[in-house]
């Protein structure tokens, strides 16, 4: 058993959304296994049974010949190609050249008035290139800061790093989950181990899930933050590849996938592109501390950006230490933040992993080390400095049946 003592955190501008207690507890963690990459949930019934062909044709085929029809009135010069009863691309059908014709002047289409039932799968691989191009900018955005530049050992990498960035745009998104070979994921990399691979398509591009992500109807996860967190993991693949540390190793890396997913929680790879998530989640910048990083978090809660159900929070500081959970530990705050921090309406994983690897459990109460956070957040290297401290900025999640 570890003791901690929280006392009242008195000169902040942080806030709360309770009042602040003064209390001494203990806390203790019991042994857990949950599989955290595993989503929340699935559409299995409405994936299994889309037939292949509606991959290709829209549910409306008469609107399809429509628009079609008005391209070739008002764009002669866009190819349509040469099928249909007249050869002229008139078909019904929503193939690859009519996906391009709409993605050219579809805008205009739909200014006149008219409308184009999209098939499902184009609309949402239409939000997956937007979603890669919106973490692509944002990676950009990041490593030509210059406060993240300054982090670098070798700073000749930098244009490398960003000419690379650059040319993530390649994706391959699975729908059924029997086709799947990583079914029980948003999504994943495959990892090159040279630098003459790293330009390979293969080892650029992101797998993903469909089926766990949207469910035929609305989106079931953040597309974003899927998109964004495996883009993080081909960064860091790149930057250790030319011997650019990104983070100090907490623990040993795994060697094989069964050890990886038993360590999933706390895995370091891992912890970087949550990181990253968390980063943009908050507007976070590249040298904000722990305590900027709460203000901020704090005012995403006001704003209704990031939605906290089940807890009532409070920030407070503690004489104690921290330190990064264990695997068990860590499963165990999963446990109950599982489900409980949602952005933007949706539940962010991302986050609920980042906080339950920097959590402490103690009487039903969960407390978030941001002082670790900001110096991982500041570093990108490791989770904790030399420095000596007399106290703590920690996150307080206080269950709303325990609130006082």
């Amino acid at each position: 058993m570890e003791k901690f003592r929280f006392k009242q955190l008195i000169e902040s501008k942080l806030g709360t959304v309770k009042p602040l207690l003064v209390e001494e507890s203990e806390t203790s963690a019991d042994e857990c296994n949950v599989n955290i990459a595993q989503s929340d949930e699935t559409a299995d019934a409405f994936w299994d049974n889309f037939k292949k062909s509606t991959l290709v044709k829209p549910y409306d085929y008469n609107s399809t010949v429509r628009f079609q029809k008005w391209v070739k009135k008002n764009y002669p010069s866009i190819n349509l190609g040469t099928f249909g009863i007249k050869k002229d691309g008139v078909d019904g059908k929503f193939g690859k050249l009519t996906q391009s014709a709409w993605n050219r002047v579809g805008n205009e289409y739909l200014k006149g008035g008219s409308q184009l039932n999209l098939p499902l799968t184009f609309t949402i691989n239409e939000d997956i290139k937007r979603s890669i191009s919106k973490a692509r900018n944002e990676y950009l955005k990041w490593f030509s800061d210059e406060n993240t530049r300054k982090k670098f050992k070798n700073q000749k990498l930098i244009p490398q790093l960003l000419k690379y960035i650059n040319t993530l745009t390649s994706y391959k998104s699975y729908y059924n989950k029997n086709q799947s070979p990583n079914p029980k994921t948003f999504g994943w990399v495959k990892y090159a181990k040279s630098a003459s691979q790293l330009n390979e398509l293969k080892y650029k591009s992101i797998n993903l899930n469909v089926f766990n992500i949207h469910n035929g109807k609305n989106y079931i996860a953040s597309l974003d933050q899927v998109t964004k967190h495996e883009m993080g993991h081909l960064i860091d693949n790149f930057l250790r590849i030319y011997k650019e540390p990104t983070y100090i190793l907490t623990q040993n890396t795994p060697t094989s996938q069964q050890e990886y997913s038993q360590t999933y929680i706390t895995n370091d790879s891992e912890t970087y592109s949550r990181l990253n998530n968390f980063r943009t989640i908050i507007e976070a910048g590249p040298m904000d501390d722990g305590n900027q990083m709460l203000n901020k978090f704090f005012n995403k809660i006001r704003s209704g950006t990031i939605q906290v159900k089940g807890f009532d929070l409070s920030a407070m500081y503690s004489s104690t230490k921290p330190r990064k959970a264990s695997v068990d530990q860590a499963n165990e705050i999963m446990k109950s933040l599982r489900k409980m921090i949602l952005v933007n309406g949706l539940s962010s994983h991302n986050t609920q992993q980042l906080f339950s690897e920097y959590g402490i459990q103690s009487q039903g109460n969960i407390y978030v080390s941001f002082y670790l956070l900001g110096r991982l957040n500041q570093t990108s290297k490791g989770p904790e400095d030399e420095n000596k401290k007399s106290n703590y900025l920690y996150l307080k999640f206080t269950p709303i049946n325990q609130s006082v």
